[in-house]
């Protein structure tokens, strides 16, 4: 759950709501000061725009003017609340507003709007503008966790949702600009499914690791 791979740049989750924005900021601090164009790029839900990290780094980061990006997946429900519940204010993009960056709304659910939303945001921060909020409209399609009975939400509502997977909705996307036809849509998920099915098998025949191990990498 809690991955991470530095090689790509993935600096990792962590069990923390709103852990991100601390790590993404000292990610675009260093950026800035390499001078290398790299921008950060930090995804978090609905549930941590409340955290006062988010607030305390959005200040800094439009002060120095950092090339971060934060990312909300507006998901509506947080754990299990809604977000009109538990966030004043109305419209989640107007937080950037206080700190004099843009804010911008963009339907979660459509790949290529993110993609440019987040081309947009990346553009500015490499200009030296610094930071953007975008704010990803989407729909959380299972429980938070596994013995989440939804209660705080219907089906029918989940429904014109789900009718808009955005994984179903791009793959038509692709065919209908004949980036890939039928068949090929179809190879790629068989790949990916073969995929997924061999790392979980190979995660099931790997061995525990040894006690010792759990004091790897720990600093005091």
């Amino acid at each position: 759950m809690h991955i991470a791979d530095f090689s790509i740049g993935m600096l990792g989750a962590n069990g923390i709501v709103g852990g991100g924005f601390g790590l993404a900021a000292g990610a675009a601090l260093s950026a800035q000061l390499r001078g290398d164009e790299r921008v950060a790029l930090c995804f978090f839900g609905d549930g941590a725009i409340n955290q006062g990290a988010f607030h305390e780094i959005s200040n800094l980061a439009a002060i120095w003017r950092l090339p971060l990006i934060l990312l909300c997946e507006n998901n509506q429900f947080a754990m299990s609340a809604r977000v009109t519940a538990t966030v004043a204010g109305g419209d989640l993009a107007n937080r950037a507003l206080a700190y004099g960056f843009p804010g911008e709304n963009v339907d979660g659910m459509d790949v290529l709007a993110v993609r440019e939303a987040v081309g947009r945001a990346a553009q500015r921060a490499r200009a030296g503008d610094g930071p953007t909020l975008i704010v990803a409209e989407c729909f959380r399609f299972a429980g938070h966790f596994s013995a989440d009975t939804m209660a705080y939400r219907t089906r029918e509502e989940a429904d014109p949702w789900l009718e808009r997977d955005p994984v179903a909705s791009f793959r038509h996307t692709m065919i209908e600009q004949g980036v890939v036809d039928e068949a090929e849509a179809d190879s790629i998920e068989r790949a990916a499914d073969a995929a997924v099915r061999e790392a979980l098998e190979f995660a099931k025949q790997s061995p525990f690791p040894e006690p010792a191990s759990a004091w790897e990498d720990v600093y005091g």
